[in-house]
């Protein structure tokens, strides 16, 4: 920082009477000069410019310091104050300054005013004379005299006298310093030349050297006698550093002709400055620490809070501008530049504030370097240090419970708990959980002492509270530990937290009982001081305490629930002082440090208690560890001690949970044996400390307990009890001897529905256990997965169409669960199910358009009955497996067997009806896993409409077995089995044929295809069968482990790879399988959330589905799936289902495969198998006798191969290829069966592009006159020939065309599909196929 000014300074010229000249002149700008002064002051208030001389009583004068010779006249300026009470200011002379004085003028208030006026007053004196102006009388108020001049008679000779820019008299040779100046900028210094000879002072020149000039006035010059000019020098350096000069008078006056003045100056190169001041505008040093004088330092601030802020300023005291690029603390969140002029410009001579204010997150000293960064070349950056200190608030710290044994959780409510926070008893590291900024949870350490809880906080504060240890008793333990006392011995102390009171607790461990007038306490006050209390003549019983209540006026406070036994006026104890127990005058116990010197945990307020494991008692040494210290005073133990020499209950094994993390039911377990064996049953007490409050109590059994006085406690119901802790305490036949377990906690992360939504926002979760405390429903709230599900009595859980609820483990239903068509209801776990409320599944039918259409039933629940489920059921059955018997074979329902299989049970006794009187009685349960078939009841059926069957009952969950069996007696049958799905939740078909199917898992006894009833054609007499209408054996969808197929007659909807709950299916049992029974397995890892929308995945394998449809009905379906694990041979019904297909079947559709006569429905081949090359045989079944257009079609297709190949239909018979992709092909055929008409490929072999054109060129339109007209738009072939065929290739016609045109007469052409093969010049041949409609 560097300090620049420019003083101008301005001067004025006198006129006075020619002859004389200025012999004394005085401006008091700085002192009184020429004159002596009498009380009078010198300040601004008087001075007409600058300090004037201010004359405020009677007597206040000035006089000449010496005398004046010839003096002519006086003049001078002259004002008085405000106040217009009479006052009169004398000018007198006399030639001795004792006087006598003469007045030469009097001037009255009158005279003057508030303004300055020049008075000139002739003297006329010839001599020497002092001259002296006094004030004489003054009623009231001031007068302000400045600038006087004497002026004295002359010798006719001019005289030069100089006034630098102050008006002070100055000789030839004097200095004038410009000071600090920038280069090629201009500082000017004004000097007065004066003449005060009485003949013309002549100036004939004034010359400069160095960087220093004259700007006026012009010379030559004459100054009269008594005049004065002013004289403007200016310094204008152009180059930094010292310069120095010398002006040149050049006058007339003889003994001074070349007066000269001395010139220096400092030239520097202008610069901002900066200087960062307080808000006094005082500097603060760049670099400076933090300082109260600087104003730097903050009050005392609480954490948290923020205090007022501080006001500084940036000042420029340079000459060019000042640049703030940035202002930044070094703890930002401590010290917060609020107002914050970053970026900004600061002119010269300028400044500009800033503030700071300080809001400490921590206790203690907390400190922040501001930098301010700028253009100064020498101070940047700027730094000052700030420093505040924070405080930490005094507020009660909650902690709950108070009490308990090792493991117990303690809750304590603070403020400001964070991932910094620690907590300790009696320096024992306690664990944190941080539930909140304003509570933890702290866990008592497993080898505790009761004493002080200690929190620290992050912000570094600390708080703390008592916490009693609740371990064991032994009061009435037999046995001896060695442990017996061999006198009385202090047992407890405290020190109320204010005033002074004290309890002294004397405990007999002797084990008889003692008279204790023999024993006295001494109180050794600092450590030096002996006060005796005396003990009153009594009788202590052995296992009793004796409590003496001392502290002057306070002791007879009753602050103890005991009270005392004996009360002495003694002051209470301080933090240094010591108490000794005396017998007859011996010392034998003490409590403190006998130094004197501090000890107590705090200074007032405290409780010492002895442990009660301590050897060789009484003792006169002191130690710490022998005691627990409660910082804040304790009285819950004066006047009991617990302490025996006896032994109590050992335990063995602490309390352990069953897995309370989802479920309703938890049980507390602990094993103990007896202290002294043989003596005392052991006798078990359970207590609870409920959240958040401070009190255990005692357990007993109830809606929430069971079993509360042995050694396991049951939780019937963890969500009522909740954040509940329990010990036990193991007596041994006494409540006066037993060993406290450790804690435990039934603690379960709650997900809780209420009226308003989740509380506090908590939805379930695999880790929740959730508990409905209001209706929910799936649609309408969302699905859910929880860990644990809970409804209490009067909710419901409502699993709506195509939703889900996911229980991993428990289920407790107390209100009511439904499972509405489609939905579903996933366990994960193998758990139980508790149900005391209502479980419902509700399952739609198909749309059933005859009552007597069947659908196969399989119960979700447990314990269920077929009535009431199929009250409106009119026909009900279940499948006799080992009645199935097919070695016999029909056609079209004719019962003329042949040798051979037509899946129909040749004695008719398989199917076995449901009924009052029959082996399976609709009272009795249906089985899990087993599947049942029934149709509606006739009475008020309506066709086309859907039916709901509801099961009720607790889920089936689990594993569940299911048994199936083979008939061999023939092993050329199906060996059907009937079974269902048995969850309320579909299951996953690939994970059932991986449990389950034999040729891919050794203990499967399944082959590997599901049938699906599927019900889409009415029942026919034509259809082989047992009574005289029989349903068509095609309505079966088939899932296999190449795909799935929709049912062969039916609406052409495929089954995904899902079971849906409630649904039944065939499968048929492995003839490979030892032996012919076994079981089925369904377990939760089939059960899936979604895909229970049907009622009957993208991999790497090519599927597709090809289609045959007819404008009369017709439908059939086939398979090919290129899958890993299939051969391109026949591999059984896990890849390869095969189809027996009846003379009655009006169409059918499958695919072959070499050295197989085999039908494929569904035909798994090699993954790698598919490839540009690769033809796939498709066969057709045709028994239709009507004329019929067939169409044969791409359903679907998956895969990557099949998704960027074309798919081409070979008419084999027709040589033409159609792009299946593009559309469906259209064909007629007279029926039989076609083997080898079509094929499947990846490519064309048909005619190139060209032909492809001509043929697109080509018309064939047909007449009502009958003709038909064939037509070739073309100009460069030429037809040559037409043959026409039927659909059998058979040559009907042939013309021979002269033009593109030609005519057929087609009388005799019957209704059906032709062929007309055409050749043409060039060697283009191409066929169009054509429909006689007339």
């Amino acid at each position: 920082m560097k300090q620049r000014y420019t003083t101008t300074i301005v001067l004025f010229l006198s006129v006075i009477s020619l002859g004389f000249s200025q012999c004394l002149s005085d401006n008091f700008n700085t002192s009184y000069g020429n004159w002596t002064a009498s009380d009078t002051y010198l300040s601004s208030t008087p001075g007409n410019e600058g300090d004037g001389v201010g004359f405020n009583d009677v007597n206040d004068f000035i006089v000449t310091t010496v005398a004046i010779t010839n003096p002519e006249s006086i003049q001078f300026s002259l004002a008085r104050s405000s106040v217009s009470d009479q006052r009169t200011l004398s000018i007198q002379y006399s030639t001795a300054t004792s006087g006598p004085w003469t007045e030469a003028e009097n001037i009255t208030v009158g005279q003057t005013t508030e303004t300055h006026q020049l008075f000139a007053i002739n003297l006329n004196l010839t001599g020497d004379y002092y001259i002296q102006v006094i004030m004489t009388y003054r009623a009231g108020g001031s007068y302000y005299l400045d600038d006087i001049s004497i002026f004295c008679g002359g010798a006719n000779a001019p005289e030069i006298q100089l006034l630098d820019e102050f008006g002070n008299l100055q000789n030839c040779a004097f200095t004038q310093d410009f000071e600090s100046t920038a280069i090629n900028a201009t500082t000017e210094k004004t000097v007065t030349i004066k003449n005060t000879g009485d003949v013309d002072l002549n100036i004939s020149n004034i010359t400069t050297t160095s960087n220093f000039s004259i700007t006026g006035p012009t010379f030559p010059l004459t100054i009269l006698p008594n005049a004065e000019t002013l004289l403007t020098i200016a310094f204008n350096p152009i180059a930094s550093g010292n310069s120095n000069g010398t002006l040149h008078i050049i006058n007339s006056d003889s003994n001074e002709n070349d007066c000269t003045i001395l010139l220096t100056g400092q030239a520097f190169t202008p610069a901002p400055e900066i200087d960062v001041e307080r808000n006094t505008e005082a500097s603060i040093p760049n670099g400076s620490e933090s300082s109260t004088g600087y104003n730097t330092v903050f009050a005392s601030t609480i954490v948290g809070a923020t205090t007022v802020s501080k006001l500084y300023y940036i000042h420029n005291e340079g000459q060019l501008d000042l640049l703030i690029s940035d202002i930044t603390s070094s703890n930002p969140t401590e010290f917060q530049i609020v107002l914050n002029p970053s970026n900004s410009t600061i002119p010269n001579q300028t400044k500009i504030p800033f503030e700071i204010q300080f809001s400490p997150l921590t206790s203690g000293i907390r400190t922040s370097i501001i930098t301010i960064a700028n253009n100064d070349a020498d101070e940047n950056p700027y730094t000052f240090e700030v420093q505040g200190t924070g405080k930490c608030s005094v507020a009660p710290l909650l902690a709950q419970p108070s009490s308990g044994p090792p493991g117990t959780i303690v809750t304590i409510t603070d403020s400001n708990f964070g991932t910094g926070t620690t907590a300790n008893l009696n320096g024992i590291l306690a664990e944190i959980n941080l539930i909140s900024d304003i509570k933890i949870e702290v866990t008592i350490p497993e080898n505790a002492t009761s004493g002080t809880l200690n929190i620290t906080n992050d912000l570094g504060c600390s708080n703390a509270t008592n916490f009693n240890l609740i371990a064991m008793r032994a009061i009435d333990c037999d046995g001896n530990n060695s442990n017996t006392p061999t006198n009385l011995f202090i047992s407890e102390i405290t020190d109320h937290p204010s005033g002074s009171h004290s309890y002294i607790e004397i405990y007999n461990g002797t084990g008889t009982a003692v008279n204790i007038e023999d024993y006295s306490i001494e109180i050794h006050y600092n450590g030096t001081t002996i006060r005796t209390i005396p003990f009153e003549e009594a009788t202590l019983n052995n296992q009793d305490v004796f409590v003496i209540a001392f502290g002057a006026g306070d002791a007879e406070n009753s602050n103890a629930t005991h009270g005392y036994d004996q009360v002495s006026t003694l002051v209470g104890i301080n933090y240094n002082d010591n108490i000794r127990l005396l017998y007859n005058g011996n010392w034998i116990d003490l409590w403190g440090d006998v130094s004197g010197s501090p000890f107590t945990i705090s200074q007032k307020g405290y409780t010492y208690r002895r442990k009660n494991n301590i050897l060789n008692t009484p003792s006169t040494t002191w130690n710490q560890d022998d005691w627990e210290a409660f910082q804040t005073v304790d009285y819950t133990d004066i006047g009991t001690y617990n302490f025996s020499s006896g032994i109590p209950p050992q335990i063995l094994t602490q309390p352990t949970n069953n897995s309370m993390g989802c479920s309703l039911y938890v049980q507390f377990s602990t094993v103990a044996e007896e202290g002294f064996i043989g003596q005392k049953q052991l006798q078990y007490q359970w207590f609870f400390n409920a959240p958040e409050t401070d009190i255990w109590t005692e357990v007993i059994d109830d809606l929430n307990h069971d079993d509360t006085q042995t050694a396991t406690l049951k939780i019937l119901n963890t969500v009522e009890t909740d954040g509940n802790q329990y010990y036990c305490r193991i007596l041994e036949d006494s409540n006066l001897c037993y060993t406290a377990t450790a804690t435990v906690k039934v603690s379960i992360n709650e997900s809780i529905w209420t009226n308003t939504g989740w509380q506090d926002n908590i939805g379930p979760s695999v880790n929740s256990f959730t508990v409905l405390n209001h209706d929910y429903n799936t649609v309408t709230h969302g699905n859910m997965t929880t860990c644990g599900l809970y409804i209490p009595l009067g909710k419901s859980l409502i699993i709506d169409s195509e939703s889900y609820a996911k229980v991993i483990d428990k289920l407790h239903v107390e209100g009511e669960l439904i499972v509405k068509n489609k939905g579903s209801f996933v366990q994960e776990n193998d758990s139980e199910i508790i149900n005391s409320g209502i479980i419902t599944v509700e399952k739609e039918t198909a749309v059933l358009n005859a009552w007597y259409e069947y659908t196969y039933w399989s119960s979700p629940v447990s314990n269920e009955t077929f009535d009431p489920v199929f009250n409106n059921s009119q026909r009900l059955y279940w499948y006799n497996s080992l009645n199935f018997v097919d070695i016999y074979k029909e056609e079209n329902n004719n019962n003329a067997q042949a040798l051979g299989q037509d899946d129909v049970d040749d004695n008719a006794n398989d199917w076995q009806a449901i009924g009052d009187n029959t082996e399976i009685k609709r009272t009795d349960n249906l089985i899990p896993g087993v599947a049942y078939a029934a149709t509606h009841s006739e009475l008020n059926f309506t066709p086309g409409a859907k039916y709901t069957y509801s099961f009720s009952g607790n889920f089936n969950n689990g594993t569940i077995l299911t048994p199936v069996e083979r008939n061999d007696e023939s092993h050329l049958d199906t060996n059907f089995n009937l079974i269902g799905n048995p969850y309320p939740s579909a299951i996953d078909v690939t994970a059932f044929f991986q449990a389950n199917v034999h040729s891919i898992n050794a203990n499967g006894t399944l082959e590997g295809a599901i049938y699906l009833w599927s019900h889409d054609t009415p029942p026919s007499d034509t259809f082989n069968g047992n009574d005289v209408y029989n349903f068509s054996p095609s309505d079966y969808a088939i899932i296999n482990g190449s795909g799935s197929v929709a049912a062969q007659e039916g609406t052409g909807t495929k089954p995904d790879n899902f079971i849906p709950s409630c649904q039944g299916f065939f499968i048929q049992f492995s003839d490979n399988y030892p032996t012919p029974t076994g079981h089925v397995i369904f377990n939760n890892d089939m059960r899936v959330t979604d895909k229970n929308a049907q009622f009957f995945r993208t991999s790497e394998s090519n599927k597709l589905w090809i289609n045959l449809t007819s404008d009369n009905g017709v439908f059939s379906q086939t398979l090919v799936s290129y899958i890993s694990g299939a051969k391109d041979e026949y591999d059984g019904s896990f890849y390869d289902v095969d189809t027996q297909i009846a003379k009655d079947v009006p169409a059918k559709l499958y695919s072959t495969m070499p050295n197989s006569d085999k039908k494929f429905i569904i035909q798994g081949k090699a993954l790698q198998s598919i490839n540009a090359d690769e033809k796939i045989n498709l066969g057709l079944h045709l028994s239709i006798k009507v004329p019929t257009i067939y169409k044969i079609s791409l359903d679907d297709f998956e895969g990557e191969f099949l998704t960027q190949n074309e798919l081409f239909l070979e008419d084999t018979f027709l040589n033409t290829y159609h792009d299946l992709k593009t559309s469906s092909y259209t064909f007629t055929s007279e029926p039989g069966t076609f083997n080898n008409r079509f094929n499947l490929t990846f490519k064309s072999h048909s005619l190139n592009i060209e032909t492809f054109d001509k043929a697109s060129q080509f018309q064939i339109i047909q007449l009502p006159t009958n003709d038909i007209i064939f037509n070739l738009d073309s100009e460069h072939i030429q037809m040559q020939s037409i043959e026409i065929y039927n659909i059998l290739g058979q040559k009907i016609h042939h013309l021979k065309p002269h033009t593109n045109r030609d005519v057929l007469s087609a009388i005799s052409l019957h209704h059906g599909t032709y062929i007309a093969s055409v050749s043409c010049s060039n060697s283009v041949q191409f066929k169009r196929k054509f429909i006689k409609k007339y």
